[in-house]
């Protein structure tokens, strides 16, 4: 049964974006934010598309919730998440899942005991561009896959040019900052399309320029090693002046590069040198937060499991934290 009542935590700028997608798709539900306590007065308005505001989870359920999307910084997810599933509530995790191993198994465990849904919210696996590369890559358009590059980033300070990015979620540690965390899509949607990663080489830069705290990466080059022996050059940072979302695979019979900026995907072939536009940029930024959140009721009301699970949202966060300790010992590490 499609849920009656749903929660939201956190209220930064994704947790807005899922309250306009979802009172969007379910008009009539009750929807319940979830804020801290010191963000939260008598004189605090409840946010437009919002029923209620709250600012403890005692209050949260007494509204009865049947679902949950867990929105604040990541090293809180875990704990206020293992509270609702055992208070069988079905949860979209925002990404990462967590910033550390602790209590993420035991998460998953709780979930499955309960047949819960628990969905990890990477969204670039619903967005119409990214299915079609990846669909290209299995069908074997260009031939046997010899080579993986990625280069992503963009310049922190223009994120969110309304606040100050030095206090954000993305520059600090204890908020589970820097861009491994923050920028874990590229881990996701590489283990969705070419497989299970083994092995991670990594190198972090750190120039100060941004005044962020020294102990969050602002720029990371990694060596990843698949277990089917495919590896993958991937560039990740919060310098370049524009946005930048590239994947570039090479293969036996050409090239396949997806630009997740504009929505695009282009082919080259030895039969098509001049290339060819397999999807062009009419797909909108929001579209695959829609499908998102869309999918995630849909797999409450079917009781089937969802495209990207705790289990996937776990696998990302291992490459992350193997990627951390490759970058502070400079070895490579298995993923066991």
């Amino acid at each position: 049964m499609t849920p009656q009542c749903y929660l939201i935590v956190g209220f930064g700028s994704i947790g807005k974006r899922h309250l306009n997608n979802l009172r969007a798709l379910q008009p009539d539900a009750k929807i319940v934010v979830m804020r801290r306590a010191s963000q939260v007065s008598t004189q605090t308005e409840v946010p437009e598309g919002a029923d209620y505001l709250v600012s403890t989870l005692e209050q949260a359920l007494s509204f009865a919730p049947g679902a949950a999307i867990i929105a604040n910084p990541a090293p809180f997810h875990v704990k206020i998440a293992q509270q609702l599933v055992e208070h069988d509530i079905h949860l979209l995790v925002e990404k990462p899942i967590a910033a550390s191993l602790d209590g993420v198994e035991q998460l998953i465990a709780t979930a499955q005991e309960r047949s819960l849904i628990l969905m990890t919210a990477y969204n670039f696996r619903f967005s119409e561009a990214a299915i079609r590369f990846r669909d290209c890559l299995l069908s074997g358009e260009i031939g046997k896959l010899l080579s993986v590059c990625v280069d992503t980033g963009q310049y922190l300070p223009n994120w969110r040019p309304d606040s100050d990015y030095r206090q954000g979620v993305s520059a600090r540690k204890d908020l589970g900052g820097g861009v491994l965390l923050e920028l874990s899509h590229e881990l996701d949607y590489l283990r969705w399309i070419f497989g299970d990663v083994e092995t991670v080489y990594a190198r972090c830069a750190k120039s100060g320029e941004l005044e962020i705290d020294p102990e969050v990466e602002e720029s990371i080059d990694m060596l990843l090693g698949f277990k089917s022996g495919l590896s993958a050059n991937v560039h990740i940072d919060f310098i370049q002046a524009l946005p930048h979302r590239i994947c570039k695979v090479i293969g036996a019979r050409g090239t396949l590069v997806w630009d997740a900026v504009h929505h695009e995907v282009r082919i080259n072939t030895l039969d098509e040198p001049q290339g060819r536009l397999l999807v062009a940029p009419n797909e909108q930024r929001n579209d695959m937060y829609l499908d998102e959140i869309t999918h995630f009721i849909e797999c409450i009301v079917s009781s089937k499991g969802p495209k990207v699970d705790g289990v996937d949202g776990l696998a990302a966060l291992k490459i992350v934290l193997a990627a951390k300790r490759s970058a502070q010992t400079k070895q490579v590490i298995t993923i066991g």
